[in-house]
């Protein structure tokens, strides 16, 4: 079933947000509008919407790359697209170091409209294909088929160069709960005292307390695994790493 493609556009010209927003919503997009960073974040937070749009230059020079940075921090899978009018070559690659999708200099908007179109296209096009994968893992996990097929089609998708890494996170996430399906004895995250395993790794880790929750239970089950000499899967050692790194970057 179709769903609603919503884009929030955060830029502090009321006209090219105007602008902009009618070209998107004759593409079948649903824009909603912000005027600069702190009602952008407050937009995620009442509106969800999937795709982000941002401005370089808003009440400061550089406030759109913080705004991505944010957004990227705390709502990783959200793909941001940055269009600038004064953004320099090396801000283009800050905005991209800090998590952007596709950076667009709106003095070539007119010129590139059809590619910002096709990115917007092939970004829904992934999120759907993760929906739809995410609803394939949950019938998997209850109903105790082979995951074979839906692990191979997700290790497909870890090979899109159109994936960022805020998306290639869920992607690994997935596998994961496939590989803890599969691999950990029947009963065995029940006994897990994740507290005291991790206090036991503290010191190497001093980062632990700021990692997410689900972070936090792949450490401790990797370190339970690896003290009491169970065999852990290649794929859970590999998200394990994978979840760490993404969530100290």
């Amino acid at each position: 079933m179709a769903f609603e493609r919503r884009i929030l556009l955060v830029d502090d010209n009321p006209q090219y947000r105007s602008a902009v927003t009618r070209n998107l919503t004759l593409q079948k997009y649903t824009v909603i509008e912000a005027e600069d960073s702190v009602e952008g974040m407050d937009k995620i937070q009442t509106d969800d919407p999937q795709v982000i749009i941002t401005d370089l230059d808003m009440r400061t020079h550089d406030e759109g790359l913080h705004f991505i940075r944010e957004v990227k921090q705390r709502y990783p899978q959200k793909p941001v697209i940055m269009i600038s009018a004064v953004g320099s070559f090396d801000e283009g690659a800050l905005a991209r170091q800090y998590g952007a999708t596709f950076v667009l200099s709106k003095s070539r908007i007119d010129a590139e409209i059809e590619t910002l179109y096709q990115r917007l296209d092939r970004i829904y096009q992934i999120l759907g294909r993760i929906s739809a994968l995410r609803e394939r893992v949950e019938k998997v996990l209850n109903s105790g088929a082979a995951p074979d097929d839906v692990r191979a089609e997700l290790d497909s998708m870890l090979r899109d160069d159109d994936l960022d890494a805020g998306l290639k996170s869920e992607v690994y996430e997935l596998l994961d709960r496939l590989d803890r399906s599969q691999a950990s004895p029947q009963g065995w995250m029940e006994v897990l005292d994740e507290k005291a395993v991790l206090q036991s790794i503290q010191n190497e880790i001093p980062e632990i307390n700021n990692l997410d929750a689900e972070t936090r239970t792949m450490l401790a089950v990797a370190e339970s695994m690896q003290q009491s000499g169970s065999a852990s899967s290649l794929s859970v050692a590999r998200n394990v790493s994978f979840s760490y790194s993404f969530a100290v970057e």
